[in-house]
């Protein structure tokens, strides 16, 4: 029978020229990142990231951006769906301040003419 040797290749770490395994990404010799890590797109970490967009929308958009910016179809589509999910509620934030607003202001404002229409009859 005949031993099938695994080949183990190597690359050269573009900091330190030192052979390292194409697979890591630090160098096990200077410590620096020498590729990036994938986005987990598990069940978990992506309901993690649609629950950030729903209640911390901008400070969100990191994580969001790097969805997007991976190889991984998959995670490409859930950083798109993240994205459109973070503008839909910027929008319905803004919208809903706008009118609350409103709201709030037209009370007050029907509250103060109430006040003034009362000040005047009594003659102050």
């Amino acid at each position: 029978m005949e031993e099938i040797k695994a080949e183990i290749t190597t690359v050269d770490c573009p900091f330190c020229n030192n052979k390292i395994d194409p697979k890591v990404f630090y160098c096990p010799i200077c410590g620096k990142k020498v590729r990036e890590k994938p986005v987990s797109t598990g069940f978990w970490p992506v309901v993690l990231l649609f629950a950030l967009c729903l209640f911390l929308p901008p400070l969100n958009i990191g994580l969001t951006i790097r969805y997007m910016k991976s190889g991984d179809p998959k995670a490409k589509k859930i950083g798109t769906i993240s994205l459109v999910v973070m503008i839909v509620v910027l929008i319905a934030a803004g919208i809903s301040t706008y009118y609350f607003t409103k709201y709030i202001s037209d009370q007050v404002n029907t509250q103060v003419t109430q006040q003034l229409k009362m000040i005047q009859g009594t003659g102050f």
